[in-house]
């Protein structure tokens, strides 16, 4: 509609800035809406696009980047032997180790377009070491435990594993442990007082009842220190570990500090156990197909 006034060049001049304007609003609205190649049945001035509102991004949005190729490795990690015995001289046998074996998987997940790593680790023991002292026969392995905590390698979440100890008698007489005295002492000299099966991780601290081996029996155990059991409060919170045996590398030693009670006497047995680089190093690198 054109004004009409008294003055007619000012109304021409007020109607033909009018429908500048709403011609200018109409141009921005129909190119924010519909595509460039959009045919004129796909949309109207009043509704555009049937209803669709078009984006300019969207028309322009990169391709998503091509998915990394996944890989696993493979390799022994190190070895356990014995190195000396208190008393001195139990016999075992030398040869007998104890190889500690880790599986990688670096794999990828979508997050917004990107690649993000997604890392899982996995580590596997296999050997049994002995030692035998008059009718008390002792065994150890690294052994699994219902534990998780962080690879020191990529910081993924992995299972953790303990020291396990058999303990046959076949002596006369029984075989008592007291598990408050016993402790694996690290590297640096330092003793920590261990956990062993049955115990509540509530009550890791808490004193331990001994564990007694008739004449003939077998017990069958394993210790891990329990300052290195931890809980988390929070959503996400629970219990878990901090990696002991899995931090070890060749050159590093530890010892099992085991008194047990024979009869009247209490001998304090000292196992040293050294770690070693594996006799046999694998290192398998497999390339998975990208999906």
């Amino acid at each position: 509609m054109i004004a009409v006034s008294h003055s007619g060049e000012r109304s021409w001049r007020w109607a033909t800035c009018s429908c500048m304007a709403i011609s200018t609003i109409a141009l921005l609205f129909l190119d924010g809406c519909a595509p460039a190649n959009a045919p004129c049945s796909d949309w109207n001035f009043w509704t555009g696009c049937k209803g669709k509102v078009w984006d300019r991004a969207e028309r322009f949005t990169p391709p998503k980047p091509a998915r990394p190729e996944e890989r696993t490795e493979s390799q022994n990690v190190f070895a356990v032997r014995l190195m000396s015995t208190t008393p001195p001289g139990l016999a075992s046998d030398p040869a007998k180790s104890i190889v500690l074996s880790r599986n990688a998987k670096y794999g990828w997940f979508e997050l917004g377009g990107q690649w993000r790593p997604s890392n899982s680790v996995s580590y596997a023991a296999d050997g049994l070491i002995g030692a035998l002292d008059r009718g008390l026969g002792f065994g150890f392995s690294l052994t699994p435990l219902e534990l998780t905590g962080l690879d020191p390698s990529t910081e993924s979440s992995t299972q953790l594993h303990g020291l396990s100890l058999f303990a046959k008698n076949a002596s006369t007489s029984s075989a008592t442990i007291d598990w408050n005295t016993v402790s694996i002492v690290g590297n640096g000299g330092k003793a920590y007082p261990v956990t062993h099966r049955g115990i509540r991780y509530a009550a890791a601290a808490a004193p331990m009842a001994s564990s007694t081996i008739p004449p003939s029996a077998t017990l069958e155990d394993f210790v891990f220190p329990r300052e290195n059991i931890v809980f988390a409060t929070g959503r996400y919170g629970g219990w878990s570990g901090r990696a002991f045996f899995e931090t070890m590398r060749p050159g590093d030693t530890f010892t099992l500090f085991l008194p047990v009670k024979r009869g009247q006497e209490t001998v304090e047995y000292q196992f040293a156990f050294e770690i070693t680089a594996p006799l046999a190093l694998t290192h398998h690198i497999v390339v998975v197909a990208r999906a």
